[in-house]
């Protein structure tokens, strides 16, 4: 079996880690931006979480296996109530395809840091698109 493992008597597939681990991102992140900027309020607002991920190209295995993580951790967050600290706000994870190409993450997170309704952006996944990522966020 490609891309698994053998951990007691289960057999784990390596995107089944890869989408855990994602949705622990979301839920690390959500809980943390809550934290910073909770503020009494009447209604809870919905919180927006660009997720950076390769869900076409040369990632897109991985990409789509995380993505089911991710779609995973928002409904389990809203389902539980949202972000407490923030009144109970909803958050909306929005996948951003950066197509598995360096030149597509280096713009998405240009066009994403020019919104003004993002508290931050997550993912990329690949090494090639996290340093474009990264650089784009820089400048």
């Amino acid at each position: 079996m490609q891309n698994a493992e053998f951990t007691g008597r289960f057999r784990v597939r390596h995107g089944s880690w890869v989408a855990l681990g994602r949705a622990c991102v979301i839920a690390l992140a959500a809980s943390t931006y809550g934290q910073a900027q909770a503020q009494p309020q009447a209604v809870a607002p919905t919180i927006t979480l660009p997720y950076l991920i390769g869900l076409t190209g040369g990632a897109a295995s991985f990409g789509n296996a995380g993505k089911i993580g991710i779609e995973l951790a928002e409904r389990t967050i809203n389902d539980a109530g949202g972000i407490r600290s923030m009144g109970g706000a909803k958050i909306k994870v929005e996948l951003v395809d950066h197509q598995s190409k360096q030149d597509i993450a280096f713009s998405r997170v240009r066009d994403l840091a020019r919104r003004s309704d993002i508290p931050l952006v997550m993912g990329a996944l690949s090494s090639g698109a996290t340093i474009a990522a990264t650089e784009s966020a820089a400048r």
